[in-house]
């Protein structure tokens, strides 16, 4: 039996439900160090407002019965893409769902799992730490440098309806959560904030009313142990529900440090918790809050030299030392062994002319606090109006060193602090009109985020010790952060006829950001002669959206769309290599023209579903690492670079040969190519045919096949499964330098699964990367500056272990 609540039909009604939540929400407040008001000040006005507007009679429970689909059929996936619960085949967009059974039966267990089952989306964590940020691109729209706080991302990430403003933290783990919907293509009217190329929603588990107890446990190769539970009761018998989920994850460092015996890198120590409640206020009013809180402590993911030029002053650094420079560079395809130890020393060795603890030298850490409380409030104010708030906070707090040359030499070492918050409120209004012939939602959306950041820059601190010519190329970085968006909607489906609908949507969004950049040598902190500025960029935008879908049968559906998308500008990371000064990009547009097919075959035994389309890319942002030619200093540089076209497809089948036998493909495509690319520093233009998307594969495949094996119900039973999921050449920057990049490569995984006759009960066996593959995830390229160097971070190895799960 399934608890259904229900939210009924309006019989009282004094007010909006959260007519001022904006409007208390973006009064601000005063940040480091000035009067602010707590939080909660802000937030508990519109909690209450929203509570307070109804009191009517008791909630309604009701129970159904599961009706799971006979063996060997597909089951309906019902999605709240458009934010109403439509079926997935006739959703006009192109989209993956992954629901719980699917993520549990699979062995997806990270965010960057769903990009060996999803086509044309890479999602992987930045450096190797969730906590860094989740670098996520769709279709090869992204931002590749999400750890720097002037990088908004330009997917959209959401957890149930709330956007995150900064992607990183705890959802990286799929923690707990109903299903996850992978949106494709730019989402310029229900979404907006920055969901150029597309946006995630992560849609959390919440109290339904049963009496439920679960627990997972396993453990694995490198010392691997994973634990995690859900609880969920009923606290008062049909008003007010609660569950509580708790999760730990650890492991051994997947690199042994040589160099420094237990500071191993690439390791795990990750450990949450979220509570919910679900509060039934009347047969018309129901009200979700959600309070989570994680935190980590482990080292910094490790980083090795690929290459290292003999004439540069990596390889000086590393001579100097005593050492020799050949020893450390694994090559752009190293085996397994030659990346399963680093000598990682993380300035323990260099930098005695810096005042005693500038620049932590020594340490390698990836610690991390996260914090966040949700409330989302729905509301039937007629029989075919409903009002639903959604109202958000979260905190972070970070640190991050780690040694980013991989040798015991003091060459290139980072060490970060920073935090922040956001406040998110969204109001909607969605209503049914004309016997349901128009669906429409109407709603304004607002955004406050906060950061500050201390960042500092060793650059050879071993040769530096002796040149001080070399001491001023260390730097150290403070800036703050202030940023508001504000915006409205208006989307709506209407009926033309029983089986032809059409589309259209429309937002209008402004958003404001502010800054504080104090900038200097790291030899004298805090002095900031480089640079001490502050500035504020405002940027508006239009995105419409127009579609028309189609039920051509029972069972095919067809749609064609025409959007826009909007990524904001911001702040380049350092300062501009010719003035000195603070250096702002401008916001990108795309506009994307789309055609997809949704079908179900074969007695609901087989689903086929493409998408084909074309983005026309503007004032496209790159980012590249380097020392500048102007002034010497090195860093991360911002820019628009031109125009692009890309065109694609994706196609998705799921197919049960047989009743116990189950086919699963994909295939994603990209045609990416650069118009223009912009001007160099001989001021002539750079031919686009040199210039790559990066972290964009061209082809993403993935092939699984599922088996369960006949059984006797009282014995229990067998699943196993295997994947093979494949991407084509990655690049990790705009140029055809074979050093930033990952050639082709394919990562296989297989399970076996036990259910006792209970089914409450199940033992997986688990292998991940089972050929060990050694691939690159991100790269920097410095052979063409004085370090004469590349750098690159891998994946994870071969994996395996076992999983005890059990169901109350």
């Amino acid at each position: 039996m399934t608890t259904t609540l229900t939210l009924g039909q309006t019989t009282a009604s004094t007010a909006h439900p959260l007519h001022s939540a904006i409007a208390v929400l973006a009064r601000g407040a005063t940040y480091r160090g000035k009067p602010r008001s707590p939080w909660w000040h802000q937030v508990a006005p519109a909690i209450i407002l929203s509570i307070g507007v109804h009191t009517a009679a008791r909630a309604n429970l009701t129970t159904t019965d599961d009706a799971p689909p006979p063996v060997g059929q597909l089951q309906d996936v019902i999605v709240t893409a458009r934010k109403l619960s439509e079926d997935i085949q006739t959703t006009g967009l192109s989209m993956a769902a992954f629901t719980r059974a699917d993520l549990d039966s699979l062995h997806i267990t990270t965010a960057t799992d769903l990009a060996n089952f999803t086509p044309n989306l890479e999602l992987k964590a930045s450096g190797g730490s969730a906590a860094q940020g989740l670098e996520v691109k769709i279709r090869g729209i992204g931002v590749s440098d999400v750890q720097f706080d002037t990088q908004d991302p330009s997917v959209g990430m959401y957890i149930d309806g709330v956007f995150i403003g900064r992607a990183f933290g705890p959802q990286f783990y799929l923690f707990d959560l109903d299903r996850v919907e992978v949106l494709r293509g730019p989402q310029g009217s229900l979404y907006g904030q920055n969901s150029l190329g597309g946006a995630v929603n992560f849609i959390t588990r919440k109290p339904d009313g049963r009496d439920t107890l679960e627990f997972d446990a396993g453990g694995g190769n490198y010392g691997a142990l994973n634990l995690s539970a859900h609880a969920g009761t009923t606290l008062i018998d049909q008003y007010l529900f609660a569950t509580f989920a708790a999760f730990s994850r650890t492991h051994d460092g997947y690199t042994k440090n040589v160099y420094e015996s237990g500071n191993d890198p690439s390791d795990e120590n990750v450990h949450g918790a979220r509570v919910a409640l679900r509060w039934l206020a009347s047969d018309h009013l129901t009200a979700d809050l959600t309070a989570d809180y994680s935190e980590q402590h482990q080292h910094a993911w490790a980083f090795f030299a690929t290459a290292i030029l003999p004439n540069g002053l990596s390889a000086a650094g590393i001579t100097a030392a005593g050492d020799q420079p050949a020893r450390y560079a694994v090559g752009t395809n190293p085996s397994a062994s030659a990346i399963s130890s680093i000598s990682q020393d993380n300035s323990a060795s260099g930098g005695s002319f810096l005042p005693t603890g500038i620049g932590d030298r020594g340490r390698s850490a990836d610690d991390a606090t996260f914090k966040g409380v949700s409330l989302t409030v729905a509301a039937d104010i007629t029989p075919v109006i409903v009002v639903k708030s959604i109202s958000g906070y979260r905190t972070f707090d970070r640190f991050y060193a780690t040694d980013l040359d991989g040798s015991p030499a003091a060459i290139l070492d980072e060490v970060k602090s920073d935090n922040g918050d956001q406040i998110t409120e969204e109001v909607q209004l969605i209503s049914k009109l004309f016997d349901g012939h128009l669906e429409m939602l109407v709603g304004g959306f607002f955004l406050h985020e906060q950061m500050y950041e201390d960042e500092s820059n060793g650059f050879l601190l071993g040769l530096a010790d002796t040149d001080p010519a070399l001491q001023g190329l260390s730097t150290q970085n403070l800036h703050t952060y202030d940023n508001r968006s504000e915006a409205g909607f208006m989307h709506a489906i209407g009926r033309l006829t029983d089986r032809t609908r059409i589309v259209a949507g429309i937002r209008y969004t402004d958003e404001t950001k502010s800054t504080h950049f104090n900038d200097g040598e790291l030899i004298s902190p805090r002095l900031f002669s480089t640079l001490n500025e502050a500035d504020t960029l405002r940027f508006n935008a239009t995105t419409p959206t127009l579609g028309i879908e189609h039920d051509a049968t029972k069972n095919m559906f067809v749609y064609a769309t025409l959007s826009k998308g909007f990524a904001s500008g911001g702040y380049n990371e350092t300062p501009d290599a010719t003035t000195g000064r603070i250096s702002t990009y401008k916001p990108e547009t795309l506009w994307n023209y789309e055609v997809g097919y949704k079908s179900t075959w074969l007695d609901r035994r087989l689903r086929f579903n493409a998408a084909a389309f074309l983005m026309n890319y503007d004032n496209i942002v790159i980012n590249t690492f380097g020392q500048s030619s102007n002034n010497g200093g090195i860093g991360l540089e911002t820019a628009n670079a031109g125009r692009a076209r890309v065109t694609g497809c994706e196609a998705e089948l799921q197919w049960y040969l047989a009743p116990t036998l189950e086919l699963v493909a994909s295939l994603g495509e990209l045609d990416q190519k650069y118009l223009d690319y912009g001007i160099g520093s001989d001021g002539l233009p750079i031919p686009p045919q040199t210039a790559h998307f990066f972290d964009a594969p061209k082809t993403t495949n993935h092939l699984g096949m599922y088996y369960t094996f006949p059984s006797n119900p009282s014995s229990g039973t067998f699943h196993v499964g295997a994947d093979w999921a494949h991407r084509s050449r990655t690049w990790f920057d705009n140029d055809n330098t074979p050093a930033s990049s990952q050639e082709s490569y394919s990562l296989f995984s297989a399970r076996l699964r036990y259910a006792m006759p209970n089914n409450r009960t199940t033992l997986t066996a688990y292998g991940e990367n089972l050929g060990n593959r050694v691939y690159a995830v991100s790269s920097a390229n410095l052979l063409t500056t004085a370090f004469g160097t590349a750098l690159a971070a891998f994946g994870a190895p071969r994996t395996f272990g076992l999983e005890l799960n059990y169901r109350l």
